[in-house]
């Protein structure tokens, strides 16, 4: 009896340090990843504006502008809307996708390492209402030229704006 006790507190005990460790180390803070492939290449998205719970604690950063990756993924228009697969690392619970052109004097100079920051230009976009799905296809009706790609997701802990940049060429 007094062995199985022991065992019972040892457990015990080892659970509540795991939980501990879990919170102390951040990883309750993990934020889902997003990434977007066109014609068999991926990009990895860049988090800008976000707000996320952990288990005690959270965290706001607020973006003065769009975030995205340093180097664009090229794509190559081939006739019709581009088809993109947009992937995410868990389900969230609704999403916005908007994707609108940018030129050199939309790009902020701020940022750095891998990533550029762009405002949000005057002129169209294309915005699309998405499943809350972790993976969906979605057609882009696209010039060439260079695109920011801007979701916005809403999940049970927060909400997080993803940014991609695209350079859509001719054929």
């Amino acid at each position: 009896m007094r062995r199985w006790c022991a065992l019972a507190l040892a457990a015990v005990v080892a659970a509540m340090l795991a939980v501990v460790l879990f919170i102390w180390t951040g990883m309750d803070m993990v934020r889902p990843s997003a990434t977007i492939s066109i014609d068999g290449r991926e990009q990895k998205a860049e988090t800008g504006t976000f707000c996320w719970t952990g288990l005690v604690k959270g965290m706001c950063s607020d973006a003065f502008g769009h975030v995205t990756p340093r180097s664009p993924l090229t794509v190559k228009l081939r006739g019709g809307p581009l088809k993109a697969t947009l992937t995410f690392s868990k389900t969230p619970t609704s999403v916005l996708l908007r994707a609108f052109p940018v030129a050199s004097e939309d790009e902020l100079q701020v940022g750095g390492g891998g990533v550029r920051v762009w405002r949000d230009p005057p002129g169209d976009s294309q915005s699309h209402d998405l499943l809350p799905i972790r993976q969906q296809e979605v057609e882009l009706a696209l010039q060439p030229g260079l695109y920011v790609v801007n979701v916005f997701t809403r999940w049970g802990r927060g909400d997080i704006s993803y940014g991609f940049l695209l350079e859509v060429a001719e054929a």
